[in-house]
């Protein structure tokens, strides 16, 4: 959901802006940077100094539309440039409840009910509900555990599949998957959710970092990003990496569940950091009757995880 920012105003065409003449450029996922002021300060020094070089009748003026959370542009610390004339703020936020329902009713109107609960699990976020118009396949009757599987399965496995069909290397789906696994792994070990590059390329090889690269240029999961000279991985979405990072504990959690729980396993069912991680594991489980084990575990070590998984509606019946 867009809203325009005051002090401008949003026409039923569209938003508008003052100068016909004008290249207006959209400056978007902006939001996603440490500091979003200070890049839109730089763009506006940037800006000026092209006017400044370039004061003839045929200049074409520039105006910059910037879509940014509502957090953003309420933060007196950090201000933003208020040029009307040159910016356009649009403050972004969740569905709406009305929103919310219209969305339901236009992915599907035959299983709105189990699609209706998906998006209000996902918060209404814009972001999240897009990853249902992957073409999910909503069977009846299913689980509401299982629908959001399926959701980010479906997601993942499209972007792959984009992803190697495109690419001009010789690399097959599984070869991206086991990448994206290891990359996983690698945070989970470290407990560094965005870990730099040159660390991904030495601890993964040159193989699964070049395939990784191939997936952030597609900008569907994560990408690459320079921060403060450095170049560290950036997941596309916090919800989107707990998914990815539960997908993967559930897998490993499966073949312990058999014997003894492994030191691993044990240190990242005590890490309140990876509470959302565990709760959306629960829903990559295979049956209830695992999820409601794992859910036991979950009890005893991260009560965090167990009230997040409350929340998405992962967590099973338990009988007492």
């Amino acid at each position: 959901m867009i809203r325009c920012r005051p002090p401008f105003s949003a026409r039923s065409e569209g938003v508008g802006w003052g100068n016909p003449r004008s290249l207006t450029l959209v400056v978007d996922d902006i939001n996603r940077l440490p500091s979003p002021a200070r890049a839109i300060r730089a763009l506006e020094s940037v800006s000026r100094f092209l006017e400044e070089q370039n004061t003839g009748e045929s200049q074409t003026p520039l105006q910059f539309l910037v879509p940014l959370w509502s957090t953003h542009l309420t933060d007196n610390q950090d201000p933003f440039p208020g040029q009307a004339s040159r910016w356009t703020y649009l403050e972004l936020h969740s569905y709406s409840p009305q929103e919310k329902l219209e969305l339901a009713k236009t992915l599907s109107a035959k299983h709105f009910n189990e699609v209706q609960r998906a998006i209000e699990i996902l918060g209404g976020d814009p972001f999240l509900c897009g990853l249902l118009l992957a073409d999910v396949v909503i069977p009846a009757g299913i689980r509401h555990s299982d629908l959001m599987a399926r959701i980010f399965r479906e997601a993942l496995r499209k972007t792959i599949n984009e992803v190697s069909e495109c690419s001009q290397v010789a690399a097959t789906q599984n070869e991206f998957g086991a990448a994206l696994d290891k990359l996983i792994e690698m945070i989970l070990k470290r407990n560094s959710p965005e870990p730099e590059w040159d660390a991904m390329r030495a601890t993964l090889g040159d193989r699964d970092a070049d395939l990784l690269s191939i997936l952030a240029s597609s900008n569907q999961i994560g990408w690459i990003e320079s921060l403060d000279s450095k170049d560290v991985w950036r997941w596309k979405h916090k919800r989107l990496r707990d998914a990815l990072l539960g997908r993967w504990l559930a897998n490993r959690l499966m073949s312990d569940l058999t014997g003894a729980i492994s030191p691993d396993i044990q240190t990242w069912l005590s890490n309140p950091g990876l509470a959302e991680a565990w709760a959306l594991a629960l829903i990559f489980l295979p049956n209830s009757k695992d999820q409601i084990v794992v859910t036991r575990l979950l009890a005893e070590s991260q009560p965090l995880a167990v009230a997040e998984a409350l929340r998405l509606s992962s967590c099973p019946k338990i009988s007492s």
